[in-house]
């Protein structure tokens, strides 16, 4: 019968892959001091402390040109994880109100109430943002569609914290 010896080389190399791996899993690139927060699928958030919901929270805003600005498109993120997103739906502002959680470089935004109806968006149940550079918020789309157009509100449009907005404007 003939034995296998194991080449150290090749120990070395698996041994340093599993490090290198173990590493990668704890500290994923652009999540620096954020920590994810889970949540189950149906929008219950679970307690974590990790999460800096004060330095999240703040008014965002999509400045759209030849549009008065109380009308702009507007995401209020709260501490205690409640939020609003005002839409302009083109005709007037709508309003989704619900709670929020991180996840890693994400935000869940979970509509619990609206304030309109018969527009194409009113069946959605959560918004979707990125963290962006800059402190800025991507919308992303809604759980009925990545690229789910709601009034004004496009994928991709930035949303700026409110003191940026006002401060470029100045």
């Amino acid at each position: 019968m003939k034995k296998y010896v194991a080449n150290p080389m090749v120990i070395l190399l698996v041994v340093g892959l599993v490090l290198v791996m173990g590493c990668a899993r704890r500290q994923a690139p652009g999540s620096e001091g954020t920590h994810v927060s889970s949540t189950s699928t149906s929008g219950e958030k679970k307690a974590s402390a990790e999460v800096d919901y004060a330095a999240l929270a703040g008014e965002y805003v999509f400045e759209i040109k030849e549009v008065d600005p109380v009308n702009y498109p507007t995401l209020i993120l709260r501490e205690d994880q409640t939020s609003t997103f005002r839409a302009n739906l083109l005709t007037h502002m709508g309003n989704f109100q619900g709670t929020y959680a991180l996840e890693g470089q994400k935000i869940r935004f979970f509509v619990e109430e609206k304030d309109f109806d018969g527009f194409a968006c009113d069946q959605v149940q959560e918004l979707r943002f990125d963290l962006s550079g800059g402190g800025g918020l991507l919308y992303r789309g809604s759980d009925q569609d990545e690229e789910q157009v709601i009034g004004m509100t496009s994928p991709y449009d930035l949303f700026k914290r409110s003191e940026e907005v006002s401060s470029e404007e100045g």
